[in-house]
């Protein structure tokens, strides 16, 4: 089972999120990622590849715990996982954030992941 990001999958998202995202699961500040992606911009591709293995479920399924109060529980359906979350969107109606079926439980988290940032769910100060 795959446990980790392929470093391409990083490019699904935009450059912003790319690196909110690496900050948390790193730890290291947003300005030094911003710094290292900028120097190394000629190898985005070995730099993506280097910091998809740092992006693990366990990694993942934390961020998920942090900004929606939920475990991440995967469904099971051919073979394939669905991860299904609710939260509050910000008129404060309850929503459902679906990562679709995926061929392994860390794809259908990243799915989740994405929406989080695509939607402004997760913001650091």
């Amino acid at each position: 089972m795959k446990q980790h990001l392929i470093g391409k999958q990083l490019k699904e998202i935009g450059y912003d999120d790319r690196i909110k995202l690496l900050s948390l699961v790193t730890g290291l500040t947003r300005e030094y990622l911003a710094d290292e992606y900028k120097r190394d911009d000629k190898h985005e591709d070995d730099l993506l590849l280097k910091y998809g293995y740092d992006v693990k479920v366990g990694e993942l399924i934390e961020i998920i715990q942090d900004y929606t109060g939920q475990f991440p529980a995967p469904t099971l359906n051919n073979q394939q996982y669905e991860v299904v979350v609710s939260l509050k969107n910000n008129n404060g109606e309850v929503i459902e954030a679906k990562s679709g079926l995926q061929e392994t439980y860390c794809d259908a988290l990243y799915e989740i992941v994405k929406f989080l940032l695509n939607n402004n769910y997760i913001d650091l100060l």
